[in-house]
């Protein structure tokens, strides 16, 4: 039987959350109980998976919703007050979520990967087994996030405006709060970049060993430089690329 620590992925949507959470999976880490049914299939934007299970975003909006948050995410949309963050510590949890709890404590090693999580994390970890569960902190470049919601944007139909300085913000509003998180409960933690994938993969293969305790080397992490180019150009998104032409042509 695998053994390790759980992990929860924290970090801002577009930052590499993904492919963190991809090298869990693979080693065998649990996210959902059908993965059918609760995760997004891959995609041009997330080759390696999303990870992201569908109760878990659902229970994560809810702990939202209830401190006055009405936008679905909070990434895209007006910033989460402090006010309405510093709520979010102070819930009674709810019966249903404890039942959540008490179902994924039957799974171990899991995963949680989810970016609303920089904030409701406040509400969860009280609830959760901390002596075995970490935090892995994912960041990049406020650049680079930026690039990589713009060309998401249209597959996403996302109907607000995304502005430059408006992600920044959101960039540094997730990162502070996860970072606040992880100070306040003195959880275990490692915080890695984006760019060490490429610059130092032996050094974040070590890392993760060392936080985890499940052995994990350079070629699990699984970093393609352009992946998304690599996707789109596959033999399987090039036969789903000639179907959609050919449908396209027949006749109303």
């Amino acid at each position: 039987m695998l053994r390790g620590k759980n992990v929860i992925v924290l970090g801002m949507a577009r930052s590499g959350t993904s492919l963190a959470a991809s090298i869990l999976a693979r080693k065998g880490y649990f996210v959902a109980a059908s993965r059918s049914d609760e995760l997004q299939k891959p995609n041009k934007y997330n080759p390696s998976g999303f990870w992201e299970a569908r109760s878990l975003i659902e229970n994560n909006i809810e702990v939202l919703t209830a401190v006055g948050f009405k936008p679905d995410n909070t990434w895209f949309h007006e910033a989460i007050t402090p006010e309405q963050a510093g709520r979010i510590a102070q819930l009674e949890p709810h019966a249903k979520h404890i039942a959540f709890i008490e179902e994924i404590n039957r799974h171990r090693p899991r995963q949680w990967k989810e970016p609303r999580l920089c904030y409701t994390l406040d509400y969860w970890w009280p609830l959760l087994d901390q002596e075995e569960t970490c935090v892995l902190h994912v960041t990049r470049d406020a650049d680079e996030t930026f690039q990589s919601f713009q060309r998401v944007a249209d597959d996403w139909h996302v109907t607000v405006e995304i502005d430059k300085s408006t992600i920044s913000r959101r960039i540094d509003e997730h990162r502070a709060s996860a970072q606040r998180i992880i100070e306040k409960f003195a959880i275990s933690h490692l915080t890695l970049d984006y760019s060490e994938y490429e610059s130092a993969p032996e050094s974040v293969a070590r890392r993760l060993t060392d936080l985890i305790g499940i052995d994990i080397g350079v070629d699990d992490l699984g970093f393609q430089k352009n992946a998304a180019e690599k996707f789109e150009s596959s033999a399987s998104q090039r036969l789903k690329k000639l179907v959609k032409r050919l449908l396209g042509r027949l006749p109303n």
